[in-house]
């Protein structure tokens, strides 16, 4: 609207049981066909910022949520997948009173990277994954005068982390 900086939308999962908010800097996408995650994605929401993107090399940013089920996946649900990359358990976080397993994993091919994060917690039968995924070029790629800088990777952490700080699982 007129004079407004920026929007907040709020996000409710599939089943009603998990709320979070996120502003209009990111919006909701069907996710690309990329093994990132443990099941499909319910939310993937695409961070599209052009003061961010633009002539930077970061290439894509999502934030998706995926809940699973699944007795196998729920299982399994706080280990490494080791999708696209090694992954590594970097702690245990509470967010709106669950404790999530973080990890982090990473991939490169063709002077691309690709980095994850995720937060993992299997609750009340389900498996409750959020991911922040990056994907950005090697800044090698780019010439020095091609006007292509390096993307602000803390600012963009930040954002992903202050909608996991809405986040409320009833």
């Amino acid at each position: 609207p007129p004079g407004t900086i920026s929007q907040s939308f709020p996000y409710r999962s599939i089943d009603s049981v998990v709320f979070f908010n996120y502003t209009d800097e990111f919006a909701p996408m069907l996710f690309p066909e990329m093994n990132m995650t443990k099941s499909t994605p319910e939310v993937a929401l695409r961070f599209i910022d052009t003061k961010s993107l633009d002539n930077t090399n970061l290439i894509e940013a999502y934030f998706l949520l995926d809940v699973s089920r699944d007795s196998g996946i729920v299982a399994g649900c706080t280990q490494p997948a080791s999708m696209g990359g090694p992954e590594t358990i970097t702690g245990e976080v509470n967010l709106d009173g669950v404790s999530f397993t973080r990890s982090e994993g990473m991939g490169a091919g063709a002077g691309n990277y690709y980095e994850q994060t995720y937060y993992r917690a299997a609750y009340q039968g389900s498996c409750y994954e959020f991911t922040f995924l990056i994907h950005s070029a090697n800044i090698g790629n780019y010439a020095d005068n091609s006007g292509i800088r390096e993307f602000d990777h803390e600012a963009l952490i930040q954002k992903f982390e202050a909608i996991l700080s809405t986040l409320v699982i009833k």
